[in-house]
């Protein structure tokens, strides 16, 4: 599990659940703004984060944003959340390996309405990509606030694992309790859990991972 905070002081919660997020550049809700703090947040914070793969989350950002953001940052992980093609994917990695930069996590978001949007197994990013991020489709690239229909990833059986997103709040615990799935690998939640636009409600987080994990251990 892990969730997408807007500034340095957000990412704390994420430390515990092994992932957290930073958005770059134009946020997917168009809200969030360069933290200039972030780097000497992180260099402070070098051993507490020794353990944890930090996670870029970029809109078609031009590549050399990309590289650049993961050497000043150390990021291990990119969510790309935009119209990021096989070709671009393809091209960053070589990228990566050239600049000698540590080969990234890939994750891909994919805005899902019904089943006629889930990746075939044969999709050209299921052998370029590590993970898929499931979101709700709607008029924003992200944040749109809105669950979708989960049973219709009942029709993606073959494929890299995902990351089920989209609306996802506190009153989801019973109901993610008792979905499964064998290829979803984590929950992103993000807007849902924010007290203003890019802001988090930390002690909404763990009061909501606290309850998750109860239920599930009694499930």
């Amino acid at each position: 599990m892990w969730h997408v905070a807007s500034r340095a002081n957000d990412c704390s919660v994420g430390v515990a659940r092994g992932l957290y997020g930073h958005h770059f550049g134009a946020r997917v809700t168009a809200i969030c703004r360069k933290d200039e703090a972030l780097a000497p947040w992180l260099i402070e914070q070098q051993e507490t984060f020794a353990e944890i793969k930090k996670t870029g989350v970029f809109v078609n950002a031009p590549l050399e944003e990309v590289l650049h953001a993961m050497q000043d940052y150390g990021l291990s992980v990119l969510q790309l959340h935009g119209d990021e093609s096989a070709d671009y994917c393809r091209e960053l990695l070589y990228l990566c390996e050239v600049a000698r930069l540590p080969k990234p996590e890939l994750i891909k978001a994919v805005s899902i309405e019904g089943t006629k949007d889930i990746p075939a197994a044969d999709h050209p990013l299921q052998e370029l990509i590590d993970y898929w991020l499931f979101d709700t489709k709607g008029p924003l690239r992200g944040g749109n606030g809105k669950t979708f229909d989960w049973l219709v990833l009942d029709t993606y059986q073959k494929g890299k694992g995902f990351f089920l997103s989209g609306g996802i709040g506190p009153e989801h615990a019973p109901a993610l309790a008792a979905f499964s799935h064998p290829l979803m690998r984590g929950l992103d939640i993000n807007s849902r859990f924010e007290t203003e636009p890019g802001i988090k409600d930390l002690q909404k987080i763990e009061d909501f991972i606290q309850e998750l994990t109860i239920k599930l251990k009694t499930k």
